[in-house]
């Protein structure tokens, strides 16, 4: 069994040049070959007012609010949640998440794939991807 204490886990800032709004910190907190087989799990930090930009991943994911008020948006949809909710993101779907409360908002991201491949709609600073591969990726799902 492998456990992750998001306490003491080391997150990436990350953000968008264009967007002041979008600023988070984040990592993969499993993935599979680095303690899960068949599933993939990352997790998100966001300040009030900020958020995780716009992207699709490749499978569907399952996103629990852990503390905080969030705005789930996917596709033209935007949906309230918060702590204690549970979401499902279709695979591919476009989708982001925004902290509107008064508290940092932590979410998690569960994936039933050992892999992800997350594409944004503009470059990740300070990294500057815009697609972005977490765990074991099939070769054909890296390169849709």
């Amino acid at each position: 069994m492998e456990t992750i204490d998001t306490k003491q886990m080391e997150l990436m800032e990350g953000w968008f040049a264009n967007d002041r709004t979008v600023h988070f910190r984040a990592n993969f907190a499993l993935w599979g070959g680095d303690g899960a087989e068949g599933l993939s799990a990352g997790y998100i930090e966001l300040d009030p007012g900020q958020a995780l930009g716009e992207h699709t991943d490749t499978p569907e994911e399952l996103l629990i609010v852990l503390d905080g008020t969030v705005e789930f948006s996917v596709g033209t949809a935007r949906i309230r949640a918060d702590r204690g909710a549970l979401a499902v993101v279709p695979a591919m779907a476009p989708h982001s998440i925004r902290n509107i409360g008064q508290i940092p908002a932590k979410v998690l991201g569960v994936f039933p794939s050992p892999g992800v491949v997350a594409t944004f709609v503009e470059p990740i600073q300070p990294i500057d991807q815009q697609v972005m591969v977490f765990g074991d990726v099939p070769a054909a799902a890296a390169v849709s």
